[in-house]
């Protein structure tokens, strides 16, 4: 499965590098390469950026929100 957008494939990227040993990113990230195999975090991290959007839609929305409070 491809990663929709940058950030998402960044964060996969983090957790890619966390599954193969590196003390990298923060408690999501560890959480998230516990829940993960390395082959789908692969797959989601070796996504090409060149026509992927920034941010989705519910990623913009999620940030919005953090802003407002």
């Amino acid at each position: 499965m491809p990663a929709t957008s940058q950030a998402q494939q960044r964060f996969m990227g983090m957790v890619l590098a966390r599954k193969r040993g590196k003390r990298v990113g923060s408690a999501r990230v560890a959480k998230a390469a516990a829940s993960m195999t390395e082959e789908s975090a692969k797959e989601f991290a070796s996504t090409k950026r060149k026509r992927l959007p920034k941010k989705t839609a519910r990623e913009k929305y999620k940030s919005m929100l953090k802003k407002s409070r």
